[in-house]
């Protein structure tokens, strides 16, 4: 298995980093099961037709989905699924802190108007950087002090 660097320089032969693929088909089923529990509740309430406040609702509840999720089990649904999880430069759990600013971006889809904009431009940044890197590290997780996602072993 190859040898891989986080941002502390500490070695770990143990993990195996995620790529491209497996993070955005695990993000992809996040997104679905955060719209799912969404629309549910906006439909409870009747609030289906505010679009500014389902906005809001939705990069609010995708990110405290995604914080709760990585700092409670080191993982989502969809990572659970294809056997993913998020580690600190450490291999436990990302604190709070971490994951917050991990996952800090997705309230930026949120902003009027250039929201969406700033959101894909961001994501295309992550992907890239994902890519090119040799830990497979995004520009949010060495913003998060070296977080990664690596395949459970």
């Amino acid at each position: 298995m190859p040898e891989f660097e986080s941002n502390t320089g500490r070695h770990d032969r143990t993990k195996r980093p995620a790529g491209l693929g497996p993070r955005f088909l695990a993000r992809l089923i996040d997104s679905v099961v955060v719209a799912v529990i969404l629309y549910l509740v906006m439909s409870i309430f009747g609030l289906q037709e505010n679009l500014p406040l389902l906005a809001g609702l939705a990069a609010a509840a995708a990110l405290v989905y995604f914080i709760v999720c990585e700092t409670q089990w080191g993982t989502t649904i969809g990572k659970r699924l294809l056997g993913l999880r998020v580690i600190d430069p450490a291999g436990t759990r990302p604190s709070a802190r971490q994951s917050v600013r991990r996952n800090v971006f997705i309230a930026v889809g949120a902003l009027p108007y250039i929201g969406t904009i700033l959101d894909l431009a961001l994501r295309i940044a992550i992907a890239v950087t994902i890519a090119k890197s040799p830990t497979k590290q995004g520009i949010h997780d060495r913003w998060a002090d070296g977080t990664q996602v690596v395949h459970n072993s």
